[in-house]
């Protein structure tokens, strides 16, 4: 239906001008956000009205975010 939710924010600190791999996995209404391999401390949540459709990622303010691949794996 086009609604936008907001899954959670956090204040992280990464390396400049190297790449990073960013996981989203959501499991039944239960969402985690990893970094590099390691779960991002309060990223972590259940979406009680997640029907399923469409996901994806947004920054702010003067944030530059480049992605060489983007994967989505329905299991």
């Amino acid at each position: 239906s086009g609604e936008r939710s907001l899954l959670a924010r956090a204040a992280m600190s990464v390396p400049l001008k190297q790449w990073h791999t960013l996981g989203v996995s959501i499991t039944g209404k239960e969402v985690t956000v990893t970094l590099n391999g390691k779960p991002v401390p309060g990223l972590k949540r259940q979406l009680d009205s997640y029907r399923g459709g469409r996901m994806g990622i947004h920054t702010q303010g003067d944030t530059a975010a480049l992605f060489d691949q983007w994967q989505v794996t329905v299991k």
